[in-house]
């Protein structure tokens, strides 16, 4: 059943990585239909003619506003965070494995990195398996579970913010667990570490 799921989450990825090309693809042919001009016929050994260099602007992007390109290569790369973020949970036992948007989401909203938040989950619950209340996978104790994985990490983050502003590493939460000992600073940077180096 896990295998199957990872197997479709690998597919989506891949689907969506294709559409990213054909994006990309599409928008160099406009672009080459655009330099020849209007009224041109056009085949497709055309846009092979036209120069690479003409279909350039002076920065290197192709001659389309910047900002499309910006978000193109945004999304990919985005899309790349998530399937490494996925791939780290499910190699790590995690049940929380297929939550990557919802990390990368929050983490853009709240503007605390992922790999905090995934670190003090880690350290907090065995990566989500040892949970003390239900789906409370950050320890988190004014709260007595959550429906679901999504919800909890919401709450992680609504937390870290509330409490702690935006902090980059363990360091920068004190009081998170009780006297903050040096095992749980050292575990939850050893695990932002790894999630850092994906």
């Amino acid at each position: 059943m896990k295998r199957k799921q990872r197997e479709r989450r690998g597919s989506i990825t891949l689907c969506c990585v294709g559409v990213g090309a054909i994006v990309l693809a599409t928008a160099l042919g406009v672009l080459a239909y655009q330099e020849q001009g209007p009224g041109t016929k056009q085949n497709s050994t055309d846009v092979a003619r036209v120069p690479a260099e003409s279909l350039l602007a002076d920065d290197g992007y192709p001659a389309m506003e910047k900002a499309k390109w910006d978000y193109i290569i945004s999304q990919v790369v985005r899309l790349k965070t998530i399937e490494k973020v996925d791939g780290y949970l499910s190699r790590k036992g995690s049940p929380l494995a297929g939550t990557g948007a919802k990390w990368l989401e929050c983490s853009e909203r709240y503007g605390i990195p992922y790999s905090l938040a995934i670190g003090i989950m880690g350290w907090e619950s065995a990566m989500g398996r040892q949970c003390f209340r239900p789906m409370n996978a950050g320890g988190l104790m004014q709260y007595s579970g959550f429906g679901s994985w999504q919800d909890y990490i919401e709450a992680q983050y609504g937390f870290l913010a509330q409490h702690f502003g935006q902090p980059r590493v363990a360091e920068d939460c004190p009081g998170y667990c009780e006297g903050t000992p040096q095992s749980w600073l050292n575990g939850v940077n050893g695990i932002r570490r790894e999630v850092e180096s994906l």
